[in-house]
């Protein structure tokens, strides 16, 4: 297969019925990041258990976790779910991500000026779990939860160090496809890796290449470039789990 590279994830999602994280719901202070030396942002929002959650300073003693079960705004104004109240560089309504199609999706609520997904400007996007998001200035890191009461963050399944890569590749490809249902293959292809069964996505990829490829013949559809792109990036990170 030809070589690649990656893309983002444009709406339509699929059903994601993934590995998930369970975490317990902490209550960020609002005042914390304000009492550090260097000047940063301050962050308040109201977390709840749930199904997703953004993670703020992720893997830090400032770390602070915001889990959600349908949907999650983020902005500078203080009806936000999320307010970013000391960066100037954050919209008022910045975006908002809510859960569709049995997937989750981020939209930029500030006519394009309002997050950066993965560091690409974007205006409607699929998430696949991973994605790096930044309002302004303050960085959050997207992840898929299952929100378990008092429990330790633990999945089912360890994830591999390239997993994220992994993810950002499959959601590239799902990317291509907009808003129409994703092909059978590409669905698979997402739901192997949202389960972390590495071995059988090694299995599988050759015959969903070829799945694909029927797909598109039977549609009268030219593949896209960056799905090639970007099925061999998967294939490439497949080998190394």
């Amino acid at each position: 297969m030809p070589a690649l590279s990656l893309m983002l994830l444009l709406v339509g999602c699929a059903e994601q019925s993934g590995p998930s994280l369970q975490a317990e719901a902490r209550r960020p202070d609002p005042t914390q990041a304000a009492r550090r030396s260097s000047p940063m942002p301050v962050v308040a929002g109201n977390p709840t258990t749930s199904l997703a959650a953004l993670y703020y300073q992720e893997g830090t003693p400032e770390e602070q976790i915001y889990p959600f079960s349908s949907e999650i705004t983020i902005g500078r104004d203080r009806d936000n779910d999320i307010q970013i109240k000391n960066d100037r560089g954050a919209a008022p309504q910045a975006a908002r991500i809510f859960r569709a199609d049995g997937g989750w999706s981020i939209e930029d609520l500030a006519d394009g000026r309002g997050a950066l997904v993965n560091g690409q400007r974007i205006r409607m996007l699929c998430l696949a779990g991973g994605e790096e998001i930044v309002v302004g200035e303050t960085r959050f890191r997207f992840r898929l939860v299952a929100g378990a009461e008092g429990s330790e963050m633990a999945t089912d399944a360890p994830a591999h160090p390239l997993h994220d890569q992994l993810a950002a590749a499959v959601a590239q490809i799902a990317a291509q496809y907009g808003d129409t249902p994703l092909p059978p293959p590409v669905a698979r292809l997402r739901e192997l890796v949202e389960e972390r069964a590495y071995e059988q996505l090694r299995t599988e990829l050759t015959p969903l290449w070829t799945d694909l490829l029927g797909f598109h013949m039977k549609q009268g559809m030219r593949i896209h470039h960056e799905v090639t792109l970007a099925f061999n990036a998967v294939q490439a990170l497949a080998l190394q789990l």
